[in-house]
This record gives C-alpha cells, structure tokens and sequence, in this order.
C-alpha cells in the first residue's frame, strides 16, 4: 500500500508536493525496512512515527513520562488513567472536552521527550506527531 500511495505520488507535477505517511512502530521488521529505505531515498516523502503506537501521542497531552510503556498494550492501559472509556477508532475529543486546549502541552511533551531519547537511550517511546500538528497549526493561521 505504500508503495502504490508513493507511486502515485511520484507522479505529481507539482515539485513543492510533500508527502506525509503517519505510521505506528510496532509493525514488522520488514515495513521497519521500507519505511528506512523510502526515508533515505524520497526526499518529498516525511514519516510522522509513534513507538510503539499513535497513543503515546495522546498520551503526552497529560504526561510527559512514557517510560514502563513497552507494548501498544501498555500504552493503552495507561491512557486509560486518563480517557478510562478510550478505544482504538474512537475520537478522543468526544472523551475529553479540554483534550483540545492540552495541545501545546503535548508538543512541548513530546519534544521534550524526543530530545533525551536521542541524546540518551532512555528505552522511553516518542513520537514525532507534534511535527505535523505544528505545521498544520501554523498553516490554519
């Protein structure tokens, strides 16, 4: 599938087109590979990653501490501290009216911890998800 979405877009005649692929970690060795190899090799091509999963991203709307998450499971299980009625497909919004207004907290969370997972290896998972919230905002103004 994404091979066929990027060979679709290799065929845009617009040369300032980017591409976005969000995508979970949790996922084969082998679409670990592809995603590695279209990184090196398409430069329109951005990944906007979550290890383990997208939840994390959720998650750094109320903490900042990630570590102790091992699996999609534990992930899960901890949001649910605070979405207790959260499931998979299911708009967090309708679960948090404030979840919103957390936002800026969430990309400061996430960069933050991003920055000490590259400089240490803390075992924590991150994600990258704060890049395409901070381009969309700052293209809605």
């Amino acid at each position: 599938m994404l091979r066929n979405g990027l060979a679709t877009f290799g065929n845009e005649s617009n040369p300032k087109s980017h591409l976005f692929i969000i995508t979970d970690l949790d996922v084969s060795k082998e679409k670990q590979d592809m995603i590695a190899e279209m990184q090196k090799n398409e430069p329109r091509v951005s990944f906007i990653v979550s290890e383990p999963c997208f939840e994390v991203w959720f998650l750094l709307h109320y903490d900042k501490s990630l570590c102790g998450i091992v699996t999609s499971d534990d992930a899960i299980r901890k949001l649910r501290r605070h979405l207790p009625n959260y499931e998979k497909n299911k708009s967090v919004f309708s679960l948090d009216k404030n979840f919103e207004s957390l936002v800026e907290d969430a990309i400061k969370n996430s960069k933050q911890v991003l920055a000490k997972r590259e400089n240490v290896e803390s075992g924590c998972p991150a994600t990258t998800v704060h890049q395409i919230v901070e381009l969309l905002t700052k293209k809605k103004k």
